[in-house]
């Protein structure tokens, strides 16, 4: 089962981060918004398919959770830079799709 909640948070997480921080957010409020969004998307969503998915004994809501989304919050920084940098033209989201 933690396999399978572990898969299920890497999706949510991946996909809601992408469309809502790098592809809304970052272009219309900037860096730190963008990146402070995708911790909290990160935390809210590892914590909720953590406590419905894995016995709450062993995945307490502000532990792992916490910490895994101040490493993915980390990682969206330099991300946003790399999106900055190729994919947004002059603030504007270029197809990539």
């Amino acid at each position: 089962m933690p396999v399978t909640a572990l898969l299920i948070a890497s999706g949510l997480v991946t996909v809601v981060s992408f469309v809502l921080g790098d592809l809304y957010i970052l272009p219309a409020t900037g860096q730190w918004v963008a990146v402070l969004s995708d911790f909290l998307t990160a935390w809210m969503l590892i914590g909720l398919v953590g406590y419905f998915l894995v016995p709450f004994q062993a995945m307490p809501f502000f532990g792992l959770p916490f910490v895994s989304a101040i490493v993915i919050a980390v990682g969206e920084y330099f991300f946003h830079m790399y999106m900055h940098r190729v994919v947004l033209e002059k603030g504007r989201a270029l197809r990539i799709w």
